[in-house]
């Protein structure tokens, strides 16, 4: 084992046992989502009926599957991780042959999908607004 191997393993291991995180997302930012999340609920009692309402949220949520999710899913095999690795190293056969290498060049691999993770975030969230924009912006 190599000492950034061990390094990954004894990190894995501290947060394998360390107590859970109350709070993924900062209290300021929960609060500004609560109070938007208020107000765009005042705004749908008196404006749109419980069926637009939902048929807006089936559409949304249906949106951000098609242009996120579903795309990924497809996108994501074990051959094209082999191709990936083998423009790297040389001599890689199959997906056997990665046990071989060391857990920093699989972890600098598994990075550079940081892009993509955004990419997709992005997508959903122009997705939601897409949909829900002429609901909000009628007079």
């Amino acid at each position: 084992m190599s000492a950034y191997e061990r390094g990954a393993w004894e990190k894995s291991l501290t947060r394998l046992h360390e107590p859970p995180h109350k709070a993924v997302v900062p209290r300021k930012v929960r609060e500004i989502a609560s109070t938007t999340t208020e107000r765009a609920s005042d705004f749908a009692d008196a404006h749109l009926p419980t069926a637009a309402v939902k048929g807006i949220v089936e559409k949304t949520m249906n949106g951000t599957l098609e242009l996120t999710f579903n795309p990924a899913l497809r996108s994501a095999s074990a051959e094209g991780a082999l191709r990936g690795y083998q423009k790297k190293h040389d001599g890689l056969l199959g997906l056997d042959d990665l046990k071989q290498l060391d857990v920093r060049d699989l972890d600098r691999f598994r990075r550079r999908k940081g892009l993509y993770v955004s990419t997709s975030a992005v997508q959903g969230t122009a997705t939601s607004l897409a949909v829900l924009a002429p609901w909000f912006l009628r007079p």
